[in-house]
């Protein structure tokens, strides 16, 4: 949630600053969205194939770069692209969060769990996006964009070898 919230908190700062319209901006949403009905799609097979760890490492690895790709790009159609990308990964993982916290604890704890998740991934993204707008706010919205692609590329490794979801 921490580093994944800099797309979210600088996509209307990078789609101002670089394509110069809120046009542009509802556009990177809308493909953002459009990835995320892709990703639905293509969900079940993923999940068969790679286990929910695995999607959840691989999309978490994927969002890092379509991050990374929307601090460099100055071409829209590749900004869109990279949105549409990280649509797919989003959901594909934030899927498989919320099938594990879901599943995990027991049925009478259950409801409480979801509300921990819940409260604790919400307040993971505001905390980042004031993170990354003090960050961008230094440094500038790519240099933001690339440090938290980072982060999201170590947090990914660090997953796959350290914290393995629970099969669901």
């Amino acid at each position: 949630g921490l580093a994944a919230s800099a797309m979210w908190a600088l996509l209307p700062v990078v789609a101002k600053a670089e394509f110069g319209s809120a046009a542009g901006y509802g556009v990177l949403l809308g493909c953002v969205g459009a990835g995320s009905v892709a990703g639905a799609t293509v969900m079940p097979r993923l999940r068969e194939r790679y286990g929910p760890d695995g999607v959840a490492w691989r999309g978490a690895a994927g969002i890092a770069l379509m991050v990374a790709s929307l601090a460099v790009s100055r071409y829209f159609v590749v900004s869109c692209v990279a949105m549409l990308g990280a649509g797919i990964a989003w959901l594909n993982v934030m899927s498989q969060f919320n099938i594990a916290a879901q599943a995990t604890p027991p049925a009478p704890l259950r409801a409480r769990a979801l509300a921990m998740y819940l409260l604790v991934f919400q307040g993971a993204l505001a905390a980042g996006a004031g993170l990354w707008g003090a960050v961008a706010s230094q440094w500038g919205a790519a240099a933001a964009l690339l440090a938290a692609a980072a982060l999201l590329a170590a947090s990914a490794g660090a997953a796959r070898l350290w914290w393995p979801l629970p099969k669901a």
